[in-house]
């Protein structure tokens, strides 16, 4: 079972730092640092099911486009720096990260939620 599981991480994301920064003209600026590059699996999710990341429906993101759910095995970054973690790239779109990773019921891997709001890499 694990194995089919594994199986299922089938989408190469990086993941990484969003930092936003204004330059000298006062236009913000979005820069994405790489942390490392792992394979994922990514679901699209209605903007009503949270509940198994428990998470409540007052915390509707209403400005994005897709909210996603996405696995990546635990042991793929070193202990805690998946909380360095704030944004993804995934298909040249920047998801950014709306419910930090937290273990699945198997142990094995973490889950998120990111959500896309238009920006691409």
């Amino acid at each position: 079972m694990i194995d089919a599981d594994i199986g299922r991480l089938n989408h190469r994301i990086k993941m990484g730092r969003l930092t936003e920064s204004e330059n000298e003209n006062g236009d913000v600026t979005c820069a994405f640092q790489c942390i490392k590059e792992v394979w994922a699996e990514i679901k699209p999710l209605p903007l009503t099911n949270y509940s198994s990341f428990g998470v409540s429906n007052e915390s509707n993101l209403r400005n994005t486009k897709n909210v996603y759910a996405v696995k990546i095995r635990k042991n793929v970054l070193s202990k805690g720096r998946h909380e360095a973690v704030n944004a993804i790239v995934w298909k040249y779109k920047i998801l950014t990260n709306f419910y930090c990773f937290r273990l699945d019921k198997t142990g094995i891997f973490l889950e998120g939620l990111f959500y896309d709001q238009g920006r691409e890499l």
